[in-house]
């Protein structure tokens, strides 16, 4: 018998892009932020926008919603869940639809 527990399940590739995202947006973030207080030496083109303090907004706020929609460990069901695959696998492994 092929029996699906909580730990049998895969941690979806979206979960670790939304971390990075996330951690690219604090990066960034913390980075635009210094730069707000204490200007580069050499000035970019179009610096007065502040890409570097708004964009980060943007990424923290992609990354957050991929690791809350995706994280692994949220329940998503519970014990239904699990006992409906396992049914649904026990029937397949007997034959009976």
């Amino acid at each position: 018998m092929n029996n699906v527990n909580k730990e049998d399940r895969q941690i979806p590739i979206w979960f670790f892009i939304g971390v990075i995202v996330t951690f690219y947006g604090i990066i960034i973030l913390a980075t635009g932020i210094y730069h707000l207080f204490v200007p580069p030496p050499r000035s970019v083109a179009l610096q007065e926008l502040h890409a570097d303090v708004w964009w980060p907004l943007v990424l923290l706020a992609i990354g957050l919603i991929y690791t809350i929609r995706y994280n692994p460990w949220r329940a998503k069901g519970g014990e239904e869940e699990v006992e409906a695959v396992c049914a649904e696998t026990d029937e397949k492994a007997t034959g009976r639809s």
